[in-house]
């Protein structure tokens, strides 16, 4: 990294699903084909971490390259995920599904609300933002509601609230599913891919031994419909964390320009630990399921494309 000519890397793509049970122990038939970076986290313990891939500059917690991965397991899972990816940059779909926003919060605490108006502050004038927030909607209801706006067609969705491996919602014996897995598979929303985020716990923890697939990976996967690319905690933390990088995010996007994905999420760590260095563990275990150099699918007519991508990641934030 240190002795390339310039400009050095920007971008790492990891391909291919990890596990933490490299050698089978459970006989789940799991491979570790790109294994992740386990790290120690103060409330989880073993966690997987991307980031570290990417810190070969300095000995602090940040990226210095736009890392992300598609965890696919087979050959043709690759070429699904390759050619979803291919088909949303190029030929993405008319209509005016590129200035929605969908924007979903638990109703256990009243932080996941004001996350999510947050970021509808944030989006520019002529996008709508769709709200499903838990409170308002008997229980069972907020998943129907959901699955609807996301087939409609969204640029953005957000969760803020609790969540699991393969979940959000249930906290505590809390029954109540919001949104799961097999509701993600089940998506028909064709070639009007989201970036989803996710403000909870583990829906990114990719790397468990009971052969559970992490929730962001069952919106990344599918092949007619689901993410085009999903940004989720690996760890168990707090929602003041999940805010700094949201908001870092829906900045990076909207005010700097940065439409890479990957440019807006590594930005967003930058900014994110700028405010509380407290937030370390949140920054390295936050991981991106897709490609990093993705741009996102905005209007081109309305937003110039950035000029700043290859900056210094120090530089780029001040």
């Amino acid at each position: 990294y240190q002795q390339w000519t310039p400009p050095a890397p920007a971008f790492v793509l990891l391909v291919g699903d990890a596990t933490q049970d490299f050698r089978d122990n459970f006989n789940t038939g799991s491979v570790n084909f790109v294994p992740s970076q386990i790290v120690q986290t103060s409330l989880l313990g073993d966690t997987p971490s991307d980031n570290w891939f990417v810190q070969v500059s300095g000995n602090d917690v940040l990226p210095d390259m736009f890392v992300g991965r598609l965890s696919a397991q087979t050959a043709g899972q690759v070429d699904d995920l390759v050619d979803k990816i291919i088909r949303y940059e190029q030929s993405p779909p008319d209509g005016g599904w590129n200035t929605q926003a969908l924007l979903v919060a638990d109703d256990d605490d009243t932080a996941f609300e004001a996350i999510s108006e947050e970021l509808a502050a944030r989006l520019p004038a002529d996008f709508g933002a769709a709200r499903v927030y838990a409170a308002n909607f008997p229980p069972g209801d907020p998943t129907t509601e959901i699955a609807a706006q996301i087939n409609g067609g969204a640029l953005l969705v957000n969760y803020a609230g609790h969540g699991s491996m393969n979940k959000w919602g249930y906290w505590d014996g809390n029954q109540q599913l919001i949104f799961g897995s097999a509701d993600a598979a089940a998506l028909t929303n064709a070639n009007r891919l989201p970036v989803v985020t996710a403000g909870d716990c583990l829906n990114g923890f990719f790397t468990g031994v009971q052969s559970v697939e992490a929730l962001a990976e069952s919106l990344h996967r599918p092949t007619n419909g689901g993410a085009v690319a999903v940004w989720a905690s690996a760890a168990v933390d707090f929602p003041g964390g999940h805010r700094a990088l949201l908001n870092g995010f829906y900045d990076a996007l909207f005010n700097d320009g940065l439409w890479q994905i990957g440019a807006a999420t590594t930005a967003a760590q930058v900014s994110a630990l700028a405010q509380n260095p407290n937030w370390s563990e949140t920054v390295q275990t936050f991981i991106l399921f897709g490609d990093p150099a993705t741009r996102l699918a905005v209007p081109p007519s309305t937003f110039p494309s950035a000029n700043n991508v290859y900056l210094p990641l120090l530089e780029r934030s001040k």
